[in-house]
């Protein structure tokens, strides 16, 4: 990039005393710019066997247009977490947002990280992460009591989470 200044008012032979360091460039960033909120995306706890949704917000602050390439999870395979709507490619324009829909589908009873990786051409931040957070947990349980809704098996004794008992449930 070249800039010429042109100073006026001021003599020819005073032209090599002026000060370039009085003058202030207020045009932010001259390239694309990324940034996402939220982040991390915390998803909290999704019961097994659902899917939990969350919305990511990509930001363009800069002044030409983002590009973004490829959105990539970098941790565990396969990750519980995808994208639902919004992927790459996608150009977002100088102070524009793009949304993207993220998933989480948690397999088993546990906490589970996920790094989404941004690749753009923001020349400061061409892999920007994100980090994905969420916990799988299990249903509510059901519990049986014969003495209100009767035997569900008809024979006075049934099985609970592995212990037996007659007329109601074995503590």
């Amino acid at each position: 990039i070249a800039i010429a200044i042109t100073v006026q008012g001021i003599a020819p032979n005073q032209a090599a005393n002026f000060r370039l360091d009085y003058l202030a460039f207020s045009a932010g960033e001259l390239g694309p710019e990324i940034d996402a909120k939220p982040n991390p995306v915390a998803f909290g706890e999704v019961t097994l066997s659902t899917c939990g949704e969350s919305i990511l917000t990509i930001e363009n602050k800069g002044a030409v247009p983002l590009e973004i390439e490829a959105m990539n999870f970098m941790g565990i395979e396969p990750t519980p977490f995808y994208i639902l709507s919004g992927d790459a490619p996608v150009t977002i324009l100088p102070n524009e947002t793009h949304e993207v829909v993220l998933g989480f589908n948690p397999p088993e009873r546990e906490e589970y990280e996920d790094i989404l990786q941004i690749i753009s051409n923001d020349p400061n931040n061409s892999e920007f992460e994100i980090l994905l957070m969420g916990t799988g947990v299990s249903q509510g349980v059901v519990v049986f009591d014969n003495m209100e809704h009767g035997d569900p098996f008809g024979n006075g004794w049934f099985a609970f989470g592995g212990a037996v008992g007659g007329g109601g449930i074995d503590p």
